[in-house]
């Protein structure tokens, strides 16, 4: 059918990220060729596009013919999972790593680094994941071809059993050992996958009060931030420096932790920091710095070095594209310096450009006691960027949605509904079977040229932003189900949410907004297709409620905001931190606010 199989990891990942419901949106852009293989294509994503979390169900059924706007959702993150993973697509299955991916969800989609533990340490695997359940987080594990979710844990007889999310349309789901998941053992696992704790901007607007500023925090959360700092960025000049004690203005992003970048105390003065000998050849090691520099003409970038290499390699490369792309301007390889030399790297080739700067480890032959370590970094002769706290927000404050339920039907009779089928064999009717008391029950079945459906008895006036909602069972062979709704007094009724040929073994709340009718007086239709007869199947719905929202888009996500009185004119790079208790976490990516003279603003 031209498709592939998305991949157990991208599968895996979205299913963790899903139930933290993160990012609100994505950054940057990826390119990338399959070349592997017998399917090969060139794959790009723009991941800043918002993510409908709230659209996306728990469950699909891979045959079944869902409600569009939920496979389009869910279909948007794991292609673009499948990008940042640099997915091999094949006919088979699709595959790619989950150290990769790892890497990709903390480059492109606001996460912390994860950690990879390998089962080589099992008591260190195991405590991981037990950490991770325990502070209500999910993980990700691996066996031997499969990448799977862990969601749960007990202990029976002694022994840890793990809830594990299998995949495969949840035929394998179950509690196992680690070392038994379907008679393979656990052979590494991906913990501390939780968002940053960042506040992602969504826009600014002129008011009375000010310039109002809008974000949104992680919601799993949102509840360990204590404070928000707005931040204006300032332009600094001169000799800029790291001194290499801590991973301040440079981050490791590697895409493997195993014999990764980290501090040693064995710097020119204090600490230093360092890369050891070896690694995995199919991985990257490197550090980058956090911000970009200007640089002018004479800018030249100097830093103390010691290094023994076999045949592995150590470059300093630049970005100038936001690090789209580096570039090598020094080298080295084979070769070794115990004692601390400067290296000095001049610039001028980037004069005027904002760039990135990393350093590179590049794996060959292990050597004994080799390594790279790095003290003392400067940009001589250059520009920079610094941040000032500009306005604190305390008490976090928040545009929410506001809900009153205006009908409300339990479905313990016909009263409100009444069966307007056309035909009564196999029909509509009361079953004690409901998520509380009795729901209405459409066996599968009935003839295929007749109607099976139940309609409202009165009609409903709806406001601006209302919503039909109601718990639904069902299943489905090549049957369907749909709701429908007359605005003309049952003249004609509009399809505004369907199913088909899928199941639902639990009661699922369905959603459908409604505001194309605002306004408007309607009656609402639940209507059966009749199919393929499926044994035991039907339809099973209760709790049936309209009910009229207040700031709808709320729903989605809490919108935090603030006011700024006193910006100056002119274009201003701001930035927001969060604070939790002591703790201060990284700035967020920065936004640009224009403040036109007042005279502008009041034309």
């Amino acid at each position: 059918d031209g498709r592939v199989p998305v991949g157990c990891v991208a599968t895996a990942f979205a299913q963790v990220m899903k139930y933290h419901e993160w990012p609100y949106r994505g950054a940057g852009s990826m390119v990338y060729e399959d070349t592997e293989g017998s399917i090969t294509n060139t794959h790009t994503a723009a991941f800043s596009d918002p993510y409908e979390w709230w659209h996306m169900q728990d469950e699909y059924y891979v045959w079944g013919v869902e409600p569009e706007e939920a496979v389009n959702a869910v279909s948007e993150l794991m292609y673009e999972l499948g990008v940042a993973a640099k997915m091999d697509y094949e006919n088979g299955a699709s595959t790619t790593s989950s150290e990769i991916l790892g890497s990709g969800i903390q480059k492109h989609f606001f996460y912390e680094a994860i950690t990879h533990t390998e089962s080589s340490n099992f008591d260190q695997l195991m405590n991981s994941v037990l950490n991770d359940l325990a502070d209500r987080r999910p993980c990700i594990a691996s066996i031997p071809g499969h990448a799977l979710v862990i969601d749960g844990h007990m202990k029976q007889q002694g022994d840890n059993y793990f809830h594990i999310n299998y995949g495969f349309s949840g035929q394998n789901d179950g509690w196992y050992l680690l070392d038994n998941v379907r008679e393979k053992a656990i052979t590494d696992v991906f913990t501390g996958i939780r968002p940053m704790l960042t506040a992602l901007h969504l826009g600014s607007e002129y008011t009375t009060d000010g310039i109002e500023l809008r974000w949104v925090l992680p919601k799993t959360r949102s509840e360990e931030a204590t404070q928000i700092d707005v931040l204006k960025q300032d332009i600094l000049s001169g000799t800029w420096e790291d001194e290499a004690e801590q991973f301040s203005t440079f981050e490791v992003t590697s895409t493997s932790d195993y014999k990764d970048w980290s501090l040693s105390p064995a710097g020119y003065a204090g600490n230093c920091f360092y890369k050891p000998a070896g690694g995995y050849g199919n991985r990257e090691y490197h550090f980058t710095s956090i911000s970009s520099f200007r640089l002018e003409q004479e800018t030249r970038l100097t830093f103390r070095a010691r290094y023994v290499l076999g045949e592995d390699d150590f470059s300093v490369r630049i970005s100038s594209d936001n690090g789209s792309s580096f570039s090598s301007v020094w080298s080295i390889s084979n070769s070794s310096q115990e004692n601390w030399t400067e290296i000095q790297i001049p610039l001028e080739v980037f004069s005027g450009q904002d760039i990135l700067i990393r350093f590179e480890y590049l794996v060959g032959n292990y050597y004994p006691d080799g390594g790279v370590w790095i003290d003392d970094i400067q940009l001589v002769s250059t520009q920079w960027y610094d941040w000032t706290v500009i306005h604190q927000v305390d008490e976090l404050t928040a545009y929410r949605a506001e809900c009153t339920t205006n009908f409300q039907d339990d479905v313990e009779d016909f009263s409100t509904f009444e069966v307007t089928s056309s035909s009564d064999y196999a029909d509509w009717s009361l079953s004690s079977t409901g998520n509380t008391g009795n729901c209405f029950y459409k066996p599968a079945g009935g003839y295929g040229n007749r109607e099976y459906h139940l309609t409202s008895n009165s009609s409903f006036r709806l406001g601006q932003e209302t919503r039909l909602t109601f718990k639904a069972k069902y299943f489905l062979s090549e049957d369907g189900f749909r709701v429908l709704i007359s605005s003309d007094n049952g003249s004609s009724f509009f399809p505004v949410w369907s199913v088909s040929n899928t199941s639902r073994e639990h009661w699922t709340e369905i959603q459908i907004p409604l505001e194309s009718f605002s306004g408007r007086d309607i009656l609402i239709r639940f209507e059966y297709l009749t199919g393929e007869y499926y044994q035991d199947g039907g339809i099973w719905i209760d709790e049936v409620h309209l009910i009229d929202v207040t700031g709808a888009d709320y729903l989605k996500y809490p919108v935090y905001y603030t006011f700024l009185t006193d910006l100056g004119e002119g274009i201003n790079i701001l930035a927001y931190q969060v604070r939790a208790g002591e703790q201060i976490h990284p700035h967020s990516e920065p936004f640009i606010i224009d403040v036109s003279p007042p005279a502008a603003l009041s034309k």
